[in-house]
């Protein structure tokens, strides 16, 4: 099969239309948003709201099956007393945030929307007591934590009759580059012309230990030997040398410990890479 630009947003438009949340189902037809996140002329904007409380939040997961790439995102839905809701996005759609987003729903009812920063503040305040500490380590409460707050913009954007760009300083471009994180080499390769047409012009490849985990000898317990820095220095020639000089590339490191990532660096650096991501636990402060 053959996957291009149309196919992909026409199946994710279709999937996306049928979407039902827990507490409710979204509408079954696509409307316009009256321009509230958008620059298109879709009609006239509405009026200012004041006021609001919210009222529900609900979740839902959707899955894109589309070819190599196998993606999950848990969906937020923030409704009101006036009928202005916002949509946010969790990543690693897992029981576990499910179940930290849908926590947070006792502390949101009857607040004002707006106030996104001090309900921000006040949901990861509850990560740092203990209320998701067995999950904090990881990361999940605070992206369970941001894509409430990302609901939260869009649905402060709708109450103001905004984009929500304008509500943080306003515009500072018209145009901005694409990036995407598109995994092990092969998974790349079978989709190399989509990247293109999509006119990608950054990538982020995973180089880290686990992509040479059936490499005898790579890694000893938390240790990656030479041998393994080896094979990853070997695995990014060959990524450089399918990837175009116009553009740039990027890495998951995930070394876990500062001596790994040292070497790891060291080794990576003739490649002239846009950025190394987490070569360190993000948890490991002293580090």
């Amino acid at each position: 099969m053959r996957y291009d630009r149309r196919s992909f947003v026409g199946a994710m438009a279709g999937a996306a239309a049928g979407l039902c949340f827990e507490s409710g189902c979204a509408p079954s037809q696509p409307r316009p948003e009256q321009g509230a996140n958008s620059d298109v002329a879709v009609g006239p904007r509405p009026e200012v709201r004041s006021g609001l409380k919210i009222t529900d939040l609900k979740t839902t997961i959707l899955e894109a099956n589309w070819g190599p790439w196998q993606r999950r995102w848990l969906l937020i839905r923030i409704d009101t007393d006036q009928g202005v809701y916002g949509y946010g996005e969790a990543a690693h759609a897992t029981h576990q945030v499910k179940s930290l987003v849908r926590g947070y729903k006792e502390l949101l009812i009857g607040e004002d929307p707006t106030n996104v920063e001090a309900l921000f503040r006040k949901m990861v305040s509850r990560a740092y007591a203990g209320f998701t500490a067995s999950h904090f380590d990881s990361g999940l409460a605070v992206h369970a934590a941001s894509g409430i707050e990302t609901a939260l913009w869009d649905l402060a954007g709708k109450a103001a009759g905004l984009p929500v760009y304008k509500l943080l300083g306003g515009g500072q471009r018209d145009r901005v580059r694409l990036y995407a994180c598109v995994g092990p080499l092969d998974t790349y390769l079978e989709m190399e012309d989509v990247y293109r047409q999509l006119g990608i012009s950054c990538l982020k490849f995973d180089t880290t230990p686990l992509a040479i985990k059936d490499v005898p000898g790579g890694t000893m317990d938390h240790h990656l030997t030479r041998k393994g820095l080896s094979e990853i220095v070997a695995l990014m020639d060959r990524i450089r040398s399918r990837v175009s000089d116009d553009i740039e590339v990027a890495v998951e490191a995930r070394c876990g410990t500062v001596a790994n990532a040292v070497r790891f660096c060291k080794a990576l650096e003739p490649f002239d890479l846009a950025w190394v991501e987490d070569p360190i636990p993000p948890t490991d402060i002293e580090s």
